[in-house]
C-alpha cells in the first residue's frame, strides 16, 4: 500500500532565463539523488527580456522540444522567478505565533515591501524568536500577482503542472548547501550570473541575510562585444565563450594577438562594472550586518566561467571567490552521460538541480 502524501522519486527542475531553457530530472534514492535527464536550449532573442516573458509560444515550443528530446512524461515541476518584481527581506517583527503572523503578514509586510499589496503574492519564513525581547526575525518574499501569474501560465501552456515555485537565489542556495555544507559561522555571498539579471544572496549558516537582483548578467559582456568589434549577437556570443576556453589553454597571453588584447579590454570593462554592482550590494548588506562579514563568494550561472572572472572578483572585492560545482554530490552516470561536458556546463546548471532537489514535502 502506497504511504499517503509520500515524496516523488523524480523530481524535475525547470529554469527559464533570458537566453536559455534548462531541465534538470532527478531520482532519488537510497544511495543518493542520481541525474536522470539534463538538457538546455535557446530561446530566440527577445522573448524574455529582463526575467519578462514577452512572446510565450517561442518558450512554450523550446520547452516542449526539451520534454520530447528528453523522453519525459512526467508533467509536474519546480520552477523559480526572479527580477524586479520580486523583493526578499529580512525584517524584524513583533514576537507572535505562526497562526497569528500568517493573519497579521499582508499588514506586517506593507512597511517593508513597496508594492500595492493588493498586487503582490506574500510569503514568509520566521528565521528566529526571541521571546524575552518579544520579537523574532522574518524572511519575506513579495512577487508581482502578474509576473508570477505570467510564469505559472506559461508553464501550463507547456503542458506542465507546477509543484513548487521558489526564487532564483533560493534554488542556487538549495544546491549550493546539499553539494558544500557551508562551515558553521562563515558568511557566504553566493552570486548567480544569469543571462540579463544576477542574483546575490548572502547566507550564514544556511539562513538569507541578505537577497538582492540586479539586472547585469552575461549579456553585458556579449552586447559590449557587439557593439565595439560591430558583430552580431551570434558571433559575440561565441568570441565570448571560445575566448575564455582558448585563453585558458595559451595561458592569457594577448600581447601577440590584437583582436583578442581588444576582446579582453571589453570584457575587463563589464568586470568592472559587474564588480562595482555587486560591491554596492555588499556595502548596502555591511551597513545592516557589521558583525557578519562576507568571507567567501560563490559564482554560478552561464557567465560564471566567464575568462579570469572569478580572479578578477577575487582582487577587486577583497575575498575569496570560487565557482560553484552544483552536481557534486549528485550520481552521474558515465554510461549515460558525457562527464567532461555534463561537468563544463555544471554552473549554468545550478538554478535547475536546486529546484530538482525540492521533492514537495519539506
Amino acid at each position: 500500500m502506497p504511504k499517503l502524501f509520500s515524496k516523488p522519486e523524480i523530481t524535475m527542475g525547470l529554469d527559464i532565463g533570458s537566453r536559455l531553457v534548462k531541465l534538470v530530472q532527478l531520482r532519488h534514492t537510497n544511495k543518493g539523488i542520481e541525474l536522470m535527464n539534463v538538457g538546455m536550449d535557446t530561446i530566440p532573442d527577445e522573448a524574455i527580456v529582463d526575467g519578462t516573458v514577452m512572446d510565450i509560444a517561442p518558450v512554450v515550443k523550446v520547452i516542449q522540444a526539451l520534454l520530447k528530446q528528453l523522453n519525459i512524461k512526467n508533467p509536474d515541476v519546480n520552477t523559480a522567478i526572479a527580477g524586479k518584481a520580486v523583493i526578499v527581506k529580512k525584517v524584524k517583527l513583533p514576537y507572535m505565533s505562526r497562526e497569528e503572523l500568517n493573519e497579521s503578514i499582508r499588514w506586517e509586510a506593507e512597511q517593508f515591501i513597496p508594492f500595492d499589496m493588493d498586487d503582490v503574492n506574500i510569503d514568509f519564513q520566521i528565521l528566529s524568536t526571541n521571546v524575552e525581547m518579544k520579537n523574532m526575525d522574518v524572511l519575506l518574499a513579495a512577487a508581482k500577482k502578474e509576473k508570477l501569474n505570467n510564469h505559472l501560465n506559461l508553464i501550463r501552456a507547456a503542458g506542465l503542472k507546477t509543484i513548487i515555485i521558489d526564487l532564483d537565489a533560493f534554488a542556487v542556495e538549495n544546491a549550493y548547501e546539499f553539494n558544500l555544507a557551508p562551515e558553521p559561522d562563515t558568511v557566504i555571498a553566493l552570486i548567480n550570473l544569469g543571462c540579463s539579471i544576477t542574483n546575490i544572496n548572502v547566507i550564514h549558516n544556511e539562513i538569507p541575510l541578505f537577497t538582492r537582483d540586479i539586472t547585469m548578467g552575461g549579456n553585458n559582456f556579449t552586447k559590449a562585444l557587439q557593439k565595439e568589434l560591430l558583430l552580431n549577437f551570434d558571433e559575440a556570443e561565441n568570441i565570448k565563450i571560445n575566448f575564455s576556453r582558448e585563453s585558458a589553454k595559451s595561458n592569457t597571453d594577448l600581447s601577440s594577438n590584437t583582436f583578442d588584447k581588444d576582446v579582453h579590454i571589453i570584457i575587463e570593462k563589464i568586470m568592472e562594472e559587474l564588480s562595482m554592482e555587486i560591491s554596492h550590494s555588499f556595502e548596502y548588506y555591511h551597513s545592516s550586518q557589521e558583525n557578519k562579514k562576507i568571507t567567501k563568494v560563490v559564482l554560478s550561472g552561464g557567465a560564471a566561467k566567464t575568462f579570469n572572472l572569478s580572479e578578477y572578483l577575487t582582487k577587486k572585492l577583497g575575498v575569496k571567490v570560487e565557482i560553484n560545482n552544483p552536481l557534486k554530490k549528485i550520481i552521474i552516470n558515465e554510461n549515460k552521460f558525457d562527464i567532461k561536458y555534463i561537468q563544463s556546463i555544471a554552473p549554468i546548471l545550478t538554478v535547475a538541480i536546486g529546484l530538482a532537489l525540492r521533492q514537495g514535502i519539506e
